[in-house]
């Protein structure tokens, strides 16, 4: 396909709605690959297109993102049918012979509702990227000895040693009792 305006136009439209990959892009509108990077090399006019395609596209995919997302927080809702069958003998005529056959019968039929819960990890992902003040991994932790906390300040690593043995010896004693 020869070079034009207007082609251009249309693969940068086409490549920013975000459902194409480069190469169904390219065949949609009757480019090879290759020169689909030679005009993005050579040819400002679709530089600049596919430049500003690419943010349509980064766009288009924060949209389909959220709206997967959405879907993973919703409760969803259906329906479970259970059918129980008993056989029954039936008599039938077949070539002016009458026989018994055996045929499935509807014994009964059980319609529950069921819920499923939103997707725990798509829940915290969501509160963790909406609220970040409020839900975040924490790493702080605080140490207390029956309310008082220890300070550690001054201390070397031998003489909190010491302290840590001492208090596993505390709580070892408390838990036989």
């Amino acid at each position: 396909m020869k070079w034009s305006n207007e082609l251009a136009e249309q693969i940068a439209e086409d490549y920013g709605s975000g459902n194409h990959k480069i190469e169904d892009v390219c065949k949609r509108n009757g480019i090879s690959k290759p020169t689909w990077y030679e005009w993005k090399e050579k040819q400002p006019y679709f530089s600049d297109l596919l430049k500003k395609a690419d943010q349509k596209r980064l766009d288009a995919f924060k949209d389909m993102a959220r709206s997967g997302l959405a879907s993973l927080l919703e409760v969803q809702e259906y329906e479970e049918e259970r059918v129980e069958y008993e056989r029954k003998n039936v008599k039938v005529v077949e070539g002016g012979q009458e026989k018994m056959v055996s045929r499935p019968e509807i014994k009964s039929k059980t319609i529950t509702k069921k819920r499923t819960l939103p997707n725990a990890t798509a829940v915290i992902f969501a509160l963790k990227n909406v609220d970040p003040g409020n839900f975040k991994d924490q790493q702080h932790h605080e140490h207390t000895n029956g309310g008082d906390k220890f300070d550690f300040s001054g201390m070397d690593t031998e003489d909190i040693l010491k302290r840590a043995k001492a208090v596993k010896k505390l709580s070892d004693e408390n838990n036989q009792s």
